[in-house]
Formats: C-alpha cells, structure tokens, sequence
C-alpha cells in the first residue's frame, strides 16, 4: 500500500490490532459505526453486506467478530471507498472485505443471497435543509444519491429470506424507520436507545429486523456511553478496547 496522503493519518481500533485510515477532509467514522459493528448476531461463514460503508469502519471491525466471513462494503463516493479499500489494504483483509464503489441501486451483488445487512443511513434529507456543501460529506450524511425507503429496499433486495438487517439512526426519525421497516416487511426483533449519559434523552437507537417475519420488538436496556463526562461506562469500555458484542443472544 501506498503512504498516506496529506491530511490522512492512521487510527489505532484497539481491536485484533487493527487500524483506519482518517482524513481531515473526508467524513470520520463515529460511535454509530462502532455500535453497529457490535450490535448483530452473526455467525461463521456468514456472507455480510454493509451499506453505505464510508471509511469502512464496520467491515474492519464485523470481520473480528466471526470466522470466515465473506464481508463486502458499498460506498457511492469515490473518495470513500477508495481510502476505505486501503484500510482493507492496511489490515491484509483483501480475502474477507471487498469494498465496492457502487450506488446502492446499481451495484452488481447478487441478490437473495446474504446473512445480513448492516447500515448507518444518512440522516438528513435535502428538502430539511442542512445539506453540507462538500459533496462526500453530502453524501455521507445526507440522502442525495438515494432517500430511505430506497436503501431498506437495496437491503431487502439483497438478504436470503429471514435474513437479518442491523441499523442504527436518529431518534427522531424512529416513526418514520419503523414505518419503511414495516412497509418493507422486516419484522423488527430487537430496539435499543442509546443515551449519551444516564440524564440525557436518547440520541439515537440500534435495531435489529428480519426480512419477512412480523415484528414482535424486544426493547432492550438503554445503552448509555458515558458514566461521567470523559469516562466511559464499563459496557462501553468492552465495545471499544475488548471488542465485546452487543447481541442479546435473542434468536431471530
């Protein structure tokens, strides 16, 4: 691999000894991708599709999670998922991740084929302003490129039948989610809230769903981050310096 280029540096994940490759200029991975990674169940020889992969934290971090894995990460900007790929790269992971860069409405995965599907959508619509004018960062965090129904839909598209879709998104926009889900028919399985601290609101939630069962949601424990303001709470200290997993053990 090559070096860096300006502005990028490497983050150690503190996990298997991995690492990211960061740029100032380009969308970071934050705790959302960290969560989500730990979130699923997932098993060995599981094929494994995450959308909107951005730097491609959650395919670095599922790949030490299981044996075997077949792990492929989409990412519509260029920029993205070329510095995701060289993560990849970093890692000498090439024979379990494949970052492809691909629209989620044109990409060539084969259908009906994967365990499960992960994916951090953008939170913001453009008709709601707050649009960021740099376009990978647009396209990170906004719906430009495609909204919400239509990237439940790439994941139903993709997964076997009861496969498994893991999420995470904004709390306010939790109607609207577990309307698409519903439309869509995933039967959702497991919701956790996740506050900031024990005295804060929930900032946003993780869920776990199926593809074609009906919903019968187990609400899990609130996941809270911090226990005072720089520490973490003990579960959380697991997730990022053990790598410990979220799943409840809840079979779907």
């Amino acid at each position: 691999m090559n070096g860096l280029a300006p502005g990028e540096k490497i983050e150690d994940l503190f996990r298997h000894g991995l690492s990211i490759i960061q740029a100032e200029h380009l969308p970071k991975f934050g705790l959302e991708g960290v969560l989500l990674a730990n979130f699923p169940a997932i098993r060995d020889n599981w094929q494994v599709c995450d959308l909107c992969t951005g730097s491609g934290i959650v395919p670095l971090l599922l790949a030490t999670r299981a044996k075997n894995l077949k792990i492929a990460g989409i990412e519509v900007s260029p920029l993205l998922s070329r510095m995701a790929r060289r993560s990849v790269e970093l890692n000498n992971l090439q024979g379990r991740i494949e970052i492809i860069e691909a629209d989620l409405l044109q990409h060539s995965l084969e259908k009906n084929k994967w365990d499960l599907v992960t994916v951090n959508p953008p939170y913001y619509r453009p008709d709601r302003g707050g649009v960021s004018p740099e376009y990978s960062r647009a396209l990170a965090r906004s719906e430009v490129t495609a909204g919400l129904g239509d990237i439940l839909a790439a994941a139903r598209d993709l997964l076997k039948n009861r496969g498994r879709l893991a999420l995470t998104y904004r709390i306010s926009g939790l109607g609207e989610m577990l309307g698409a889900l519903e439309k869509l028919r995933f039967g959702v399985r497991r919701l956790r809230f996740v506050h900031h601290n024990i005295a804060s609101k929930a900032a946003f939630f993780l869920a776990e769903c199926q593809k074609g069962s009906e919903t019968q949601i187990y609400v899990e424990p609130p996941l809270v981050i911090y226990e005072t303001k720089e520490r973490l709470t003990p579960e959380m200290q697991g997730v990022y310096f053990a790598g410990k997993a979220l799943e409840s053990g809840l079979l779907l």
